[in-house]
């Protein structure tokens, strides 16, 4: 392998830049895919992703890999903005081809090791290149990408939850008119689509000793547009195999119970001004805009329970024992407590945010979609003012 890699290096450095770059992708994905040849989901050898990312550092970012350095060998820390715009072009160009079953998982294990562990450097180029992607409706670079934030959700949250940030701001905040463009990921890729909800939701919604942060109105709406025409698309990350890289895919991360914070929570707090991010929206007539959050939020609420519902009754999607984690519903009940008895709650809130908590609640455990033990979960119910539904659940539970 090491006679391997200085035969690779060697030829590389008779191209310049992008074309190293471009060779450099192709020579890496073939050396990972003899690896998948049997299993598309199998594992990678440490060894042959530690060579990858040698040439990597060297050809495509150019840059001075602080995570796998190379000591002899003089780089530049990364590239200059016109090497960036062909750099990006490379990298739409090679992860935008089609490909057969097993060529497209080498490509999704070439971009894993591209960009993870990452950089802050390179989270800059992946963030541009999904901007790029989506503008200009790249599908294949969008389904890799998905994967990468699927396999990378649960062991590096603040990756996805930057690149996240960075698409609010390229499409919402920046360029609104841009957000259009969004429309149609859940159809193009439904893993990326419900990756980068999983993202929005640690953004926005209520946290524990935090402000509460609306979703921009904007986003709200695309979100609900997204779940109200997908109903099953919170649920897209459980249809992935169980195995692969990081072996840590058992229990997939969703966005269900985020989801779930944003319409119960939402009761509580006047959003009219927080949901602007153009103070010249202000003017506006807020009982409209109070009216149109409202009824995003209702229609937000119920395609979340249909979705699980519909799903709960298919054979062809188990969710069984997966899809929410019980510490996420400990902590909603400790969140929902503290804001019930907030002083700037109001009757009409309380008794909306405990309805739609009942709803949610027993339609999770109707649906069985959760992993972990439920006794701790289901003892802090007694701790919640009682409304007919959480009645139904502590008598069929037999809680105090």
């Amino acid at each position: 392998m090491t006679g391997n890699l200085v035969e690779i290096k060697n030829s590389l450095r008779k191209f310049d830049f992008p074309y190293c770059a471009r060779e450099a992708l192709e020579n890496a994905e073939s050396l990972l895919m003899p690896y998948l040849a049997a299993n598309p989901n199998d594992d990678v050898p440490q060894f042959a992703r530690d060579f990858v990312r040698e040439i990597a550092s060297e050809f495509v970012f150019c840059d001075i890999d602080p995570l796998y350095p190379s000591p002899g060998i003089k780089r530049r820390l990364g590239l200059k903005s016109s090497s960036e715009l062909s750099l990006l072009e490379v990298l739409c160009d090679h992860f935008s081809k089609t490909s057969q079953s097993n060529i497209c998982a080498g490509r999704n294990q070439l971009f894993l090791v591209l960009f993870h562990p990452i950089t802050e450097y390179r989270m800059k180029i992946l963030s541009k290149l999904v901007s790029l992607a989506i503008s200009t409706r790249k599908i294949h670079v969008l389904l890799t990408v998905g994967y990468w934030m699927h396999w990378t959700l649960p062991i590096s949250p603040q990756a996805c939850l930057h690149l996240a940030e960075s698409l609010v701001n390229d499409f919402f905040i920046l360029t609104p008119n841009a957000a259009i463009k969004l429309q149609e990921l859940p159809q193009v890729s439904p893993l990326f689509t419900a990756s980068l909800l999983t993202s929005l939701v640690q953004m926005y919604g209520s946290k524990p000793g935090k402000l509460y942060r609306a979703p921009p109105q904007a986003l709200l709406s695309m979100v609900t547009k997204w779940i109200m025409e997908n109903i099953h698309l919170s649920l897209a990350p459980l249809q992935q195999p169980k195995v692969g890289p990081t072996g840590i895919n058992e229990y997939p991360i969703t966005p269900i119970v985020g989801l779930f914070r944003w319409t119960i929570f939402s009761s509580f707090h006047d959003c009219r001004v927080e949901q602007s991010d153009n103070p010249t929206d202000l003017g506006n007539d807020q009982s409209h805009v109070l009216t149109e959050l409202e009824k995003c939020y209702s229609t937000l609420h119920l395609s979340l329970m249909q979705g699980l519902l519909t799903c709960a009754h298919s054979t062809s999607q188990p969710i069984h024992g997966r899809g929410v984690r019980v510490e996420e519903l400990v902590q909603l009940v400790d969140d929902l407590i503290s804001e019930l008895y907030s002083p700037q709650a109001t009757d009409a809130g309380r008794n909306l945010a405990l309805d739609r908590f009942g709803q949610a609640i027993q339609c999770i455990i109707s649906t069985g979609c959760i992993s972990g033990n439920k006794h701790n979960f289901l003892a802090k119910l007694s701790a919640l003012p009682e409304t007919r539904l959480l009645r139904i659940l502590r008598t069929h539970y037999r809680i105090p």
